[in-house]
């Protein structure tokens, strides 16, 4: 695959937070801030908060990539325009 980072591995974690397009995944060695590869937005989906997922580091060890989302059990989505009374 083309956007693999070579000789990184994988490693597994969950997704806790989401800020500016910057995801933090806690995974067994600690929280890690990634960014998403543009395989999501070619395939028009994205990350969120709770999925399981499979990230690799940069070779400079600064910040992980999200590489895979693992099957959801379920998601709740937030609608596009919430709390507008009348």
């Amino acid at each position: 695959n083309r956007d693999r980072i070579e000789g990184a591995i994988p490693i597994e974690g969950k997704i806790i937070k989401l800020v500016r397009g910057l995801y933090t995944v806690d995974t067994k060695q600690g929280p890690v801030v990634c960014k998403a590869r543009g395989i999501f937005r070619e395939n028009d989906t994205r990350p969120v908060v709770g999925d399981d997922v499979v990230i690799r580091m940069a070779p400079d060890g600064d910040i992980g990539y999200i590489e895979e989302v693992l099957e959801r059990k379920n998601q709740l989505t937030r609608p596009p325009v919430a709390n507008i009374w009348s």
